[in-house]
C-alpha cells in the first residue's frame, strides 16, 4: 500500500495522528503536491490547529486555484478562526467553481446566519440534497436561522427531528433542547403579553396550595424533577398529552408542570431566572388566595372592611384561634389616644379584640402583627405565669395624692388623674415587653422589616414630642419623667434592633438618659418569655419609683 494511500486508510479510521504523520512526511517529499496539502490541511483543521490548516490550504490553492474542495475547506477554517468575512468569502468560491458542492453550502449558510442574512442563509439550506439534507447539523442549522426569523413554528417542528434523530450528537441535541425551550417560552409570552391564562392562574393556585401542605424538602423535589424533565422538552399546546412525577401522584398537562415548576422555584429560590415567565399570573394567584383567606378570616376574625393583610398575618390570627380557642376581633377605634390596644380574651369571653386607632398613619400589617404578638407571648406561658397588672383603691389613693402634690396649686380634673396613673402603668407594661415583640417580628417577618422600620421611626419621631415644655407644663413631673425615661430605653432598644439612632434629642436631657440607658441595660438577652416579661417590668418599676402603683394577680 502507498503511503498516500496509507495515510488516508489511517484518517478514515479516525487516527489522526498517524496519518499526519504520514502526510507530513509526503509534504517533504512532495512540497507542491495537492492533495497531500489538501489532506494535512484538512487534519490539522480537524485537530483544530486553524492557524496551520489555513496555511497549508492557501499553499494548496496555489497549485489548484479552481479547486471547489480547498475553498470549501478554508472557508470552515477561516469560520472557526472567527474570520467570518474571509470565510464567506472562500465558501462563495467554492460554490463558483463548483454551485451544488454542498458542504460549502452548509457552511455558508451558516456564516450567513451568523451575519444576520438570514433569508440568503435559508435559500441555501432550502438548496442542499442528500446525503447532508437530512443530517442532525444541516437541521439544526436550518431550525436555527428560522429561529431567528421568528418562524418558531416551523423552527420547532425541524428541531423535533433533530431531537429524535438517531444521528445526533449530545452538543447539538442540548442545543436544539435549549432552543426548543426558548420557543415554548416565546410562544407562551406572545400568547399572554395582553392579559394573563386564566388556567396558568389556576395552575399557580393549584400549586401554591399544595406546596403549602407538604414539607420544604418535598417542594424542592418536585421542582427540580419537573425542571429535569422540562430539558427532555414539555408540551405545553396539547393538554391532552401528559405527564406523571416521581414525587407528586397524579397526571399534569405541560402547562400545569410549568405552572408547579415556577411556584416551586418562587418557593424555594426567589431570585433564579427560570428563563419561562409567568410571574403576571403567579401575582394574580397569590392575590386570589389571599382574597380567599381574607374572606375566611373575616368569617371567624371580624375584620374592618377594607383592611387588606398578607397572608403570613392572616395565618398568625387563625394560630391565635387554633392555640386560645378564641377568635380574634379587629375594629377601628377614634377614641384611642394611643396606636393600637389589645383587650385579652380572658375567662367567659370567647373573643380577643385588637382596637386600631384610624387616625394614626401606620403600616396596618406591622400593627396588627405586633398586637398578636402581646395576645402569643400570654397565652403560651403557663397559666400560673398568666399575670395582668392591677390597682386597688388604696394604691390609686396613695399615687392621687402624691400627683396632686407635685401638681401644686394646679387643678386637676380626677378622670385626668386616673388617665396618667392608668396610661403610665400600661407604658411600663407594655414597654418593657414590647422590643421583644419587635425582635420576634424582625426575625420571623423579613417581608415586613420595611413596615416595621416605617412604623417604628414615625413613633420614634412622636416620642421626642413628649419631651416639649407644653406637655411638661401640664403634666405631673413624675409622669412626664418617667414615662420619657421609658420612651428612651424603647427607642434604644429598638435602635439597637434596626441599627438606628433615634435618641439625639434625649441628650438634651442627661438625668433621662442616664435612667434610660439603665433600663436598657436590665433588659437580657435571652427572650424568657412572659415570666420574663414580668421580671423585667418589676425591675424597671423599681428604678423609676412605680413598684407600688399597681399589682399583678391572676385574671379572672
Amino acid at each position: 500500500m502507498e503511503k498516500f494511500e496509507l495515510a488516508l486508510h489511517y484518517l478514515n479510521q479516525g487516527n489522526l495522528v498517524k496519518g499526519r504523520e504520514l502526510l507530513e512526511e509526503l509534504l517533504t517529499e512532495h512540497p507542491k503536491n495537492r492533495q497531500v496539502l489538501y489532506n494535512l490541511g484538512m487534519v490539522y483543521s480537524e485537530m483544530g490547529e486553524y492557524e496551520r490548516s489555513a496555511e497549508l490550504l492557501e499553499t494548496a490553492l496555489v497549485f489548484d486555484p479552481l479547486d471547489a474542495n480547498v475553498y470549501a475547506a478554508l472557508g470552515f477554517t477561516y469560520s472557526k478562526m472567527g474570520m467570518l468575512d474571509k470565510a464567506r468569502e472562500k465558501l462563495e468560491y467554492a460554490l463558483k467553481a463548483h454551485p451544488d458542492n454542498i458542504y460549502a453550502m452548509k457552511n455558508l449558510a451558516a456564516i450567513l446566519g451568523n451575519l444576520g442574512e438570514h433569508e440568503k442563509a435559508l435559500e441555501l439550506f432550502e438548496k442542499i440534497g442528500q446525503p447532508l439534507s437530512g443530517t442532525p447539523e444541516v437541521l439544526f442549522g436550518k431550525a436555527h436561522i428560522l429561529f431567528d426569523l421568528q418562524r418558531y413554528p416551523e423552527s420547532a417542528e425541524i428541531l423535533k427531528e433533530v431531537i429524535n434523530h438517531p444521528k445526533t450528537n449530545d452538543s447539538i441535541y442540548g442545543l436544539a433542547k435549549d432552543m426548543m425551550n426558548q420557543i415554548v417560552r416565546k410562544e407562551y409570552a406572545d400568547s399572554s403579553a395582553s392579559n394573563p391564562r386564566m388556567d396558568v392562574i389556576f395552575y399557580c393556585v393549584s400549586a401554591l396550595e399544595y406546596f403549602n401542605t407538604v414539607p420544604k424538602e418535598t417542594v424542592k423535589k418536585i421542582t427540580f424533577e419537573i425542571a429535569i424533565l422540562g430539558t427532555e422538552g414539555i408540551d405545553i399546546h396539547d393538554p391532552e398529552q401528559k405527564y406523571t412525577l416521581n414525587n407528586m401522584k397524579g397526571t399534569f398537562s405541560g402547562m400545569q408542570l410549568i405552572a408547579y415548576e415556577f411556584v416551586g422555584f418562587k418557593l424555594i429560590e426567589p431570585t433564579m431566572d427560570m428563563g419561562f415567565d409567568l410571574e403576571n399570573e403567579y401575582q394574580q394567584a397569590l392575590k386570589m388566595l389571599q382574597m380567599k383567606k381574607n374572606q375566611s378570616v373575616k368569617a371567624k376574625t371580624h375584620l374592618p372592611e377594607g383592611l387588606e393583610l398578607i397572608p403570613e398575618v392572616l395565618e398568625i390570627l387563625e394560630d391565635i384561634a387554633k392555640r386560645t380557642g378564641k377568635e380574634v376581633s379587629i375594629e377601628m377605634d377614634a377614641s384611642l389616644y394611643i396606636d393600637a390596644s389589645t383587650t385579652l380574651g380572658l375567662g367567659e369571653k370567647n373573643t380577643h379584640h385588637i382596637r386600631i386607632n384610624p387616625k394614626v398613619e401606620r403600616k396596618m400589617n406591622h400593627l396588627v402583627l405586633h398586637e398578636c404578638g402581646h395576645i402569643i407571648r400570654f397565652f403560651d406561658a403557663p397559666e400560673e405565669e398568666r399575670l395582668v397588672p392591677a390597682g386597688n383603691y388604696p394604691i390609686y389613693h396613695k399615687v392621687k395624692e402624691r400627683l396632686k402634690s407635685e401638681m401644686g396649686s394646679a387643678e386637676v380634673p380626677e378622670d385626668v388623674i386616673r388617665l396618667w396613673i392608668n396610661g403610665l402603668v400600661q407604658q411600663l407594661v407594655s414597654l418593657s415587653v414590647d422590643f421583644r415583640i419587635e425582635r420576634w417580628v424582625y426575625d420571623t417577618f423579613p417581608m415586613l422589616r420595611k413596615e416595621q422600620k416605617i412604623n417604628l421611626e414615625m413613633g420614634a419621631k412622636l416620642s421626642v414630642l413628649a419631651l416639649s415644655k407644653q406637655v411638661q407644663m401640664v403634666t405631673a413631673p413624675s409622669i412626664y419623667t418617667a414615662s420619657n425615661i421609658m420612651n428612651c430605653a424603647y427607642i434604644m432598644l429598638l435602635g439597637d434592633l434596626l441599627s438606628k439612632h433615634w435618641v439625639k434629642e434625649y441628650y438634651r436631657y442627661p438625668s433621662i438618659l442616664s435612667v434610660a440607658k439603665s433600663l436598657k441595660n436590665e433588659a437580657p438577652l435571652q427572650d424568657m418569655g412572659q415570666k420574663g416579661d414580668i421580671e423585667l417590668t418589676n425591675i424597671w418599676a423599681k428604678k423609676l419609683g412605680l413598684d407600688e402603683w399597681f399589682i399583678w394577680i391572676m385574671p379572672e
